[in-house]
């Protein structure tokens, strides 16, 4: 099967400015899939196990190291065609994504799990993510996604970066649950999506070494 052949758009040089051009037109289209849905509103079932899984407050600070994870991992990358892939199953992931959530929008509830009102600096970071984050854009989590796509695009580059980006990845998508931002569907849709994304482009697809 021949390969589909991509442009190659970032180069060593031009990694931070073009990074940072998407990562803004990201979070704008990110923001405004939160702010208005075209389909229905719905609410996935909570079972006693989800029910039963605990409220960590504290979690949040485990929630919110994607961040950190996603910034280090675009400067982490050494492979130029490489990191040219996880720019592109980036942008498939981070579209596909932003249209179920206009398309067919589920909550969260939220409401059931309300934050305490004192002054803790997890409660304070908490109430920051809940403001910014909307409860609509939940399936598929864009949150493990991420996090897992940038961690398989390590394979090729170094099995230690995998094998650790792997593990925070993991306790990342179990931070979502204990910090009532996800449904466990959220979780299996979100991994299930960014493995075939990396499936797919690692594997047919290649980068044009020309930009013209």
């Amino acid at each position: 099967m021949e390969k589909i052949k991509l442009k190659r758009v970032i180069t060593m040089d031009n990694k931070k400015n073009t990074t940072l051009i998407l990562g803004f037109i990201f979070i704008m289209l990110y923001s405004i899939s939160g702010s208005f849905q075209i389909g229905n509103i719905r609410y996935l079932p909570l079972d006693d196990f989800e029910m039963n899984i605990p409220f960590i407050i504290e979690s949040i600070w485990v929630y919110i190291l994607l961040y950190p994870l996603l910034i280090w991992s675009i400067f982490s990358y050494k492979n130029e065609m490489n990191f040219n892939k996880v720019l592109y199953s980036f942008i498939i992931v981070s579209a596909i994504s932003i249209t179920c959530f206009q398309l067919i929008p589920v909550a969260y509830p939220r409401e059931f799990f309300p934050l305490p009102r004192y002054n803790d600096p997890s409660v304070n970071i908490f109430f920051k993510i809940r403001y910014f984050d909307s409860p609509l854009n939940c399936f598929p989590s864009l949150h493990v996604s991420l996090c897992f796509l940038f961690s398989f695009f390590h394979w090729d580059e170094s099995k230690k970066l995998f094998y650790g980006t792997t593990i925070l990845s993991i306790a990342i998508s179990i931070s979502t649950l204990t910090t009532k931002q996800h449904y466990i569907a959220d979780i299996v849709s979100g991994f299930i999506l960014a493995l075939i994304v990396f499936f797919i482009v690692r594997n047919y697809t290649e980068i044009t070494q020309s930009r013209e």
